[in-house]
């Protein structure tokens, strides 16, 4: 956690084990893309997160990897306006693409159509500090504590998409209705069908072994697609 933050929002990432070397791919474009844009960088420390989520509020440090992105978020949303969570695999291909959305919308995110419905991805997840409560929230919800969705499983159900993912569906609540749903190309993943039928930004490897995550990110960050 930074002592004080420079700017007035922040990029947020963490990785262990082997999505380190996924980080590390990644890690110059996450660099370029905040002195071209104007956001700080913060580097999570997975223990640093963990140490944290035994207190309250969070009280459970015992949790899947995915669910200390939450955390994370909380914590800079003490000190940062918005945030921008990436996950350790996701490759930023434009470094002077600026993120901006309206001000009356509390997060941004892509929503990808699959062939079990729509399904919000957290992988690239802006949220605003007036969503601090709601992170706790979703923390909260127990029942998805060791879902294989985690912390995208109890996102769907709190935006009137289903219960359960793989049942997940377009009808919107409030919330939903709320968000600022971004262009495929800030969340682009290679295993989608036509995935390349815009010009990348964000690029995401997700959906796919260790390995085959580091074949895409090596070719990424030699300028290859």
């Amino acid at each position: 956690m930074p002592p004080s933050a420079k700017l007035n929002r922040a990029v947020c990432t963490f990785a262990e084990d082997g999505h380190t070397q996924l980080h590390d791919l990644a890690r110059e474009s996450l660099n370029d893309y905040c002195d071209s844009c104007g956001w700080d960088l913060c580097v999570g420390s997975p223990d640093n997160l963990r140490e944290m989520a035994a207190e309250e509020p969070f009280s459970d440090p015992s949790r899947a990897a995915s669910w200390y992105k939450v955390v994370l978020m909380y914590l800079l949303l003490e000190h940062y306006e918005e945030v921008l969570w990436l996950d350790a695999d996701v490759f930023i291909w434009d470094t002077q693409a600026g993120l901006s959305i309206p001000s009356i919308c509390p997060m941004a995110m892509v929503a990808h159509q699959t062939d079990k419905g729509l399904v919000p991805n957290c992988g690239v997840w802006l949220v605003r500090r007036s969503q601090r409560e709601f992170l706790l929230g979703l923390w909260q919800m127990e029942k998805y504590r060791l879902h294989g969705w985690w912390e995208q499983s109890a996102l769907i159900e709190q935006l009137g998409m289903g219960k359960e993912p793989l049942k997940c569906r377009s009808q919107a609540n409030a919330l939903f209705r709320s968000i600022y749903w971004l262009p495929g190309k800030w969340n682009m993943v290679p295993t989608h069908k036509n995935w390349l039928k815009e010009q990348p930004i964000f690029l995401h490897a997700s959906g796919m072994s260790i390995e085959d995550r580091v074949a895409h990110m090596t070719r990424w960050s030699k300028g290859e697609l």
